[in-house]
């Protein structure tokens, strides 16, 4: 499932809406953003752009002063001749998680998990990386914790490369001469990076239970419940 967007509140941040290929280049965009209870945040609606499918918006700094969950915008656009209107859910936090994992990284700090298994003529992972990424947060929710509380991303890389590793091999072994080592080599890295993970959310110092942006003395007893992350 893709992850829900979300932006910081002390900082002005993009807003991207992606729209469905199918429909055309969307031209003409507005936009209105909408708090939790539906009510509309400024009485002047900001500007909106269309660039290829990606449909964006600046979200100033300080509309929202600590957490809010479930904030919406509704953005309307034309594509093909015809007139859409498309909402969408997201969140704005103190502090966004966030992935410390690049291209750069795994070829170079985790290379021996994808190197011998390249195949030709793919210049970026960069697709496999946000999936994974999106995988990560997920298990996060899973074991009843909120990504965005994480203190430090770092903590999930070598499960985040893992997990990449596991999604080239899979994305990859079909058609191939090399399918059964793929596939063995698939669900060996899903494994490595379901340990990893686990590995991660039982640190005690992880988490921001009380948001106040800091692992203070009274977090560190707080444990990430152990839920077993499955495919």
């Amino acid at each position: 499932m893709a992850a829900k967007p979300c932006i910081r509140s002390d900082t002005a941040q993009t807003l991207t809406f992606h729209v469905p290929t199918g429909e055309g280049a969307p031209s003409s965009p507005t936009v209105v953003l909408y708090d939790q209870d539906g009510t509309q945040w400024t009485t002047t609606a900001p500007t909106a752009t269309a660039s290829g499918q990606n449909l964006t918006v600046t979200v100033p700094a300080g509309l929202v002063d600590d957490e809010a969950i479930n904030y919406r915008a509704r953005w309307t656009y034309t594509a093909s001749s015809t007139t859409y209107v498309r909402d969408q859910a997201f969140d704005v936090r103190k502090q966004v998680f966030y992935a410390t994992l690049d291209p750069t990284l795994l070829t170079t700090k985790y290379a021996r998990l994808v190197t011998a298994r390249y195949p030709s003529g793919v210049t970026s992972w960069q697709n496999e990386i946000d999936l994974a990424f999106e995988m990560i947060q997920d298990a996060i929710r899973a074991a009843g914790k909120d990504p965005h509380l994480v203190i430090d991303p770092r903590q999930f890389e070598r499960a985040h490369a893992e997990w990449t590793a596991y999604l080239i091999a899979r994305q990859y072994a079909m058609g191939d001469q090399t399918t059964d080592d793929r596939i063995r080599w698939a669900e060996y890295m899903h494994e490595a990076g379901r340990r990893s993970l686990e590995q991660a959310l039982a640190h005690v110092d992880w988490y921001d239970e009380d948001q106040d942006q800091g692992a203070d003395s009274e977090e560190e007893g707080l444990n990430a419940n152990r839920t077993m992350i499955t495919r």
